[in-house]
């Protein structure tokens, strides 16, 4: 009968040994702080075939979830995942309306221009 919890106690500790290296081998999986451990992966996994993001987290989801307008410019819009929407600029309002302002008749342009001096003259003074 000693010999049957000999052979008990000896495989216990084979079994015990190799859970123990196993352990060591692959304890990034086990790691509460790394983003390569088994929950945070499994998780990763649902929230990315839910939102069909492939690099969306949980965290990011939470985050876009409560602030939608986040990173958008002004006049943007999302209208679906990754899809954004910009509104159309009024007639005239190109390049933020300064454009137009520059043209228009209330400008100031000179009468006449100054003439360029001879090529041999010197740049500056």
């Amino acid at each position: 009968m000693s010999r049957i919890y000999l052979f008990g106690a000896a495989f216990a500790a084979v079994v015990l040994a190799g859970a123990g290296f196993y352990l060591y081998r692959n304890r990034q999986l086990f790691n509460p702080t790394s983003d390569q451990n088994l929950a945070n992966q499994a998780v990763t996994g649902v929230v990315q075939s839910l939102t069909g993001d492939p690099n969306q987290t949980l965290g990011g989801w939470f985050f876009d979830l409560f602030n939608p307008e986040a990173g958008l410019a002004e006049g943007e819009r999302h209208v679906a995942p990754g899809v954004i929407m910009r509104e159309a600029a009024p007639a005239g309002a190109s390049f933020g309306g300064w454009l137009s302002e520059l043209f228009s008749s209330s400008s100031p342009v000179p009468s006449e221009l100054e003439p360029l001096p001879p090529s041999d003259a010197p740049l500056w003074p």
